[in-house]
C-alpha cells in the first residue's frame, strides 16, 4: 500500500503492472530459470590500457549463449568501484540471459589509479573535468573494443551492446552511446551504431561536467534517439532527483511522440519511481525494491527478445569498432 501511495501518474502505473507481471514470472519460473552451479564460467580480472594510457582494471563475466550473447557493460557511480556491480553481474552471467558481462573501474575508481609512465596515481577525488570526460571518450572506447575483440572469436554479439550506469555512471553511458551512434557508416560496414539499450539509475541532468542533455541536443544523424531503448530508476522521495529523471523522461519522449499510448511491455521508455530517498547503488541494494528484476525484465524485452533484428556478423571495420 506504501508503494501505492506513491503513484502519481499513469505511466508509473504502467510501469508498476509490468513490475507486478515480471515478478509474477519470476516466482512461477516462466520468465528467469535460477542458474545452475557449474554452469556460468568463472569471472576474471582483466586490465584494458585507454588510448592515454590509463591502466583500468575490470572483471569480466564471460557469456555462455556464444554468437547470440548479450554484451552488457555496467558502470558505477562516483567514488565507487566494480565491486557495486558484482551481484548483478552474476545474475545476468546466469543461465537464462548468459550474458557477458564487463564491469570497469573507471579511472581514478577502485583499482584504476595507474597512468602507464607516470607516477602519479589518479584519484576520484581531484579528477578535472577534462578526466571525467575521458571516462567517455578513452575508458569507454577501450572497454568496446575489448569486447569486440570477443565479438570477432563468436564470444557475443557487439550488436546488442547494453550499458547500466549509476548516477555518473547513467551519465558516462549516454555520453559514450551518443559518441557510438555519431560513428558514419563505411563501405565495409558498420564502425559504431551498437548500443541497444540503456539502463539509469538516479542519472543527474549534469555532473563534473558530463551533460546528460548534449546527447540530446545536438543533431540526430544516424538515429540515436530514436532506436535506442531506454530505462530510469529513482528513488522518488528525493525532489531533485525526480526532477532531473521526469526532465529526462520528456525530453526523450519529445523524438518518439507515440510513446505514451504503448503498452509497458512495448514501452521504449521505461521510469521506475521508488517510495525512497536512496539513490544510485542503494536503490539497487535494497533487495525488497526488486531493481535487479526489473533491469532483467528491461533487457528481456527490449533486447533478447529482438536479438533476431541484429544477428551476429562479421565485422570488418579498420577501427575494430
Amino acid at each position: 500500500m506504501t508503494y501505492l501511495r506513491n503513484l502519481k501518474s499513469a505511466r508509473t502505473l504502467r510501469t508498476f503492472v509490468a513490475t507486478l507481471l515480471a515478478l509474477a514470472a519470476v516466482s512461477s519460473g516462466k520468465l528467469f530459470a535460477q542458474p545452475t552451479p557449474g554452469k556460468a564460467a568463472d569471472p576474471q580480472n582483466v586490465e584494458i590500457r585507454t588510448k592515454d594510457e590509463v591502466l583500468l582494471q575490470a572483471t569480466y563475466y564471460p557469456g555462455s549463449k556464444g554468437k547470440e550473447t548479450i554484451p552488457i557493460i555496467m558502470l558505477h557511480e562516483h567514488k565507487g568501484n566494480r565491486r557495486d556491480f558484482e551481484g548483478l553481474a552474476r545474475f545476468f552471467q546466469g543461465e537464462f540471459f548468459g550474458a557477458a558481462v564487463l564491469v570497469p573501474d573507471l579511472r581514478g575508481h577502485g583499482e584504476s589509479t595507474v597512468v602507464q609512465g607516470s607516477n602519479r596515481p589518479l584519484s576520484a577525488d581531484k579528477l578535472n573535468t577534462k578526466q571525467f570526460q575521458a571516462m567517455v571518450t578513452f575508458d569507454m572506447e577501450s572497454c568496446k573494443k575489448f569486447l569486440m575483440e570477443r565479438h570477432h572469436k563468436g564470444e557475443l554479439n557487439i550488436e546488442q551492446l547494453t550499458l547500466i550506469g549509476a548516477e555518473m555512471g547513467a551519465s558516462v553511458a549516454m555520453l559514450y552511446a551518443r559518441n557510438d551512434w555519431n560513428w558514419p557508416t563505411l563501405t565495409i560496414g558498420k564502425q559504431g551504431q551498437d548500443v541497444r539499450a540503456i539502463a539509469m539509475i538516479s542519472p543527474q541532468t549534469v555532473f563534473k561536467g558530463l551533460r546528460i542533455q548534449d546527447a540530446l541536443a545536438e543533431p540526430d544523424n544516424f538515429g540515436f534517439r530514436r532506436s535506442v531503448q531506454f530505462f530510469m530508476a529513482v528513488g522518488a522521495e528525493d525532489n531533485k532527483s525526480l526532477k532531473d529523471v521526469e526532465r529526462l523522461e520528456k525530453q526523450l519522449q519529445r523524438f518518439r511522440p507515440n510513446e505514451a499510448d504503448k503498452k509497458p511491455e512495448e514501452a521504449s521508455i521505461v521510469l521506475s519511481r521508488f517510495p525512497t530517498k536512496l539513490q544510485g547503488k542503494d536503490i539497487l541494494a535494497e533487495r525488497s525494491f526488486g531493481l535487479d528484476t526489473q533491469l532483467a525484465q528491461f533487457v528481456d524485452f527490449r533486447v533478447k527478445q529482438r536479438a533476431a533484428d541484429v544477428p551476429w556478423k562479421e565485422r570488418k571495420s579498420p577501427l575494430g569498432n
